[in-house]
This record gives C-alpha cells, structure tokens and sequence, in this order.
C-alpha cells in the first residue's frame, strides 16, 4: 500500500507549474535580450531538485520496499498519462522553434527539459516492475523488455498500459 501520494501528485503537477513559471520569467524578464534563459535554466533546476530528485528516492525507497506492485502500475500510469499534454506541447514548440534560428539553441534545452521529466516516472515505473516481478508475476524476458521501453519517450506509455492489461488484477 502506497502511504503518500503527494509525490505522484507533484510529479504530475511539476511539468505544468514549470512551462507557466517559464513563460513568466520569460516575458519579465526581457525575452532572449535579457535575463530570462537564465532564469528558465534556474527554474529546471529547482524544478530537478525539488520534484525530480525527491520522486526519483521515492521511487528508489518503493522498489527496496514490499509494497503491491500493480498498485504502483497503476500510480505509474496515471502519472505518464496526465503528462501526455505536456509532452504534446514540448513536441510543438520544438517543432515551431526548430525552423528559427532561436531555435537551434533552444531544441537541445527543450529536448533535456522532456527527458528529465521522463526520469522520475520512469522510475517508479521501473520500481513497479521490480516489485511485480519479486511476486513472481513477470518473467524475465518480458522485465528487461518493459525496463528498457520505460526510457524511451512514447514508448513508455505504451508499456506501462501493457504490463497493466497483462497482469491479473488490472483496470479493464
């Protein structure tokens, strides 16, 4: 059983809060001529080290623990389905910025911005796997599969909505 559930919430949250938090800093603080880069680069990284860094412990301490496994399945993708917009956004603006010449600065920041928040639900997708597969509910062959298709961007959440309609017990 999963005691707390505020660091899904946060991590759900956390992406949203940062692309409005951008924009203001952005606009205040004088676009490109002034300092907003900077301050969208300072907020990543309170954003890395206030949500990112803690979810991805949270992650760590659930998968060490003897907790139910499809329940943090079910955490996992509800958290990777509540990020789809922001992943949408990032994808659009990336392809909008890519054409400019602003752009070829900006699409490597954006593209870092989409995986650092890949990280942390990819680990609690991954501590999912390993408790599902300690109560013997998940061979091998399927685990390494699903452990290496948490990282990649879209396919995550096609796995996690397979291993959740594979296994006994799952939403339908």
């Amino acid at each position: 059983m999963i005691r707390s559930k505020w660091p899904f919430y946060c991590l759900m949250a956390a992406p949203y809060l940062f692309v409005a938090a951008s924009v203001a800093v952005y606009l205040v603080a004088g676009g490109l001529s002034g300092d907003g880069p900077a301050g969208v680069c300072l907020l990543l990284v309170l954003m890395l080290a206030g949500v990112c860094v803690p979810a991805t412990a949270n992650a760590l301490r659930l998968s060490a623990g003897e907790g139910d496994g499809r329940e943090l399945l079910r955490w996992t993708r509800r958290v990777k389905l509540s990020l789809i917009p922001f992943y949408l956004l990032l994808f659009l603006t990336t392809l909008i910025l890519a054409i400019t010449l602003v752009g070829l600065v900006l699409v490597p920041a954006l593209l870092l911005v989409g995986y650092v928040m890949l990280l942390p639900s990819s680990m609690y997708g991954l501590a999912a796997l390993r408790l599902i597969r300690r109560q013997g509910l998940l061979d091998d062959r399927r685990y390494r599969t699903h452990a290496i298709l948490l990282f990649v961007l879209a396919a995550d959440v096609i796995s996690v909505a397979d291993l959740h309609e594979f296994l006994p017990g799952g939403e339908k």
